[in-house]
C-alpha cells in the first residue's frame, strides 16, 4: 500500500500531485549569516546558565554539542534537576533526548514567522541503534545529500468531495527528497501543514530519521499565505518548510563537532 492510500485511512483523502520543483542549495552557507549575530539577539535563557556555557550531550547514537541558550525548558528542567541552577556541566551529560528553545529560529535565520508562536522541537536516538565508530562521520556522509532538495506539494482534488470542506481544503502534504531522484540513498520527508490562513501547524509525519537520530517537530504557521503552487522561495509555505528542515539537519552536523 503506498503512502497516499494510507493517508486516506487517516482521514487524509485523495490528494492530486503537484508539480515538482527542484532546487540546488549550498548546505555551508545555511548557518553563515546568523553565527556572527550579537549574542543577545539569540539567547533566550541569559539567566540559567553562565555566559558562554556549552553542554556535551553523550545520547546513545551520537554525541551533540550545544550551546545553554538553545535549549528547550524540557532540557534545561533536567539540567537544572542534575546540577543545580547557573551551573554548566563539565562533563557529558547523557540523556536519550534533546529540546531546542526558540532561540534556535534566530540560529537557524528563519525570518517567515515559522514557530514564532508554537515550537515544538527536539531530537532523540533511535531505540536500539549502536554508537557511531566516528563520531560525525554519518552525519556528514547524509549531509552530502543537503545540497541537493527537491519538494513537491499534495492537495485535495477538486473533484473529490473533502475539497468542499474547510478545514481539509486547507490542508496541504508536502513531500522533501534529499539527494537525486536517481540515487538509491536518497531520503524523503513528509511535512503536513494543517489549519485555517493565519493559524496553521507545520510537522512531520512520520517522524523522519537522521544518521541515528529521530527529529519531531511542530511549528505554527501564521503568517505565510496558504500556497496553491508548490515554490522553493522561503517567503511561501512549502519553501519556509524545505528551508527550515534543510537547516535543522544542516545544524545537527554541526553539533557533533565541538565548538
Amino acid at each position: 500500500m503506498g503512502w497516499k492510500q494510507q493517508r486516506k485511512s487517516f482521514g487524509i483523502g485523495r490528494y492530486a500531485a503537484g508539480a515538482w520543483f527542484t532546487v540546488l542549495a549550498t548546505v555551508n552557507s545555511c548557518l553563515s549569516p546568523v553565527l556572527g549575530r550579537p549574542p543577545d539577539q539569540i539567547r533566550s535563557k541569559p539567566f540559567y546558565f553562565p555566559p558562554g556555557c556549552s553542554v556535551a550531550f553523550k545520547l546513545p547514537t551520537t554525541t551533540l554539542f550545544i550551546e545553554a541558550d538553545w535549549l528547550g525548558d524540557a532540557t534545561v528542567i533536567r539540567l537544572q534537576n542534575l546540577f543545580g541552577k547557573n551551573a554548566c556541566p563539565t562533563t557529558p551529560v547523557e540523556l536519550k533526548d534533546v529540546y531546542f528553545g526558540r532561540s534556535v529560529l534566530g540560529l537557524l535565520d528563519i525570518r517567515n514567522g515559522l514557530g514564532e508562536k508554537f515550537l515544538n522541537i527536539h531530537v532523540e536516538a533511535i531505540p536500539g541503534s549502536q554508537p557511531k565508530s566516528e563520531p560525525g562521520q554519518n552525519h556528514r556522509d547524509q549531509g552530502i545529500q543537503l545540497t541537493q532538495a527537491s519538494i513537491a506539494m499534495f492537495r485535495y482534488a477538486s473533484d473529490d468531495p473533502a475539497y468542499y470542506d474547510p478545514n481539509l481544503r486547507d490542508s496541504r502534504e508536502y513531500e522533501i527528497r534529499y539527494g537525486s531522484l536517481a540515487s538509491e540513498n536518497s531520503t524523503l520527508v513528509r511535512i503536513s501543514c494543517n489549519g485555517p490562513q493565519g493559524n496553521r501547524l507545520c510537522g512531520p509525519a512520520p517522524f523522519p530519521r537522521f544518521a541515528g537520530l529521530i527529529i519531531r517537530y511542530d511549528l505554527s504557521q501564521n503568517q505565510l499565505p496558504i500556497p496553491q503552487t508548490v515554490s522553493t522561495d522561503p517567503m511561501t509555505e512549502p519553501g519556509g518548510i524545505l528551508q527550515f528542515d534543510q537547516r535543522f539537519r544542516s545544524l545537527l552536523i554541526k553539533l557533533e563537532e565541538p565548538s
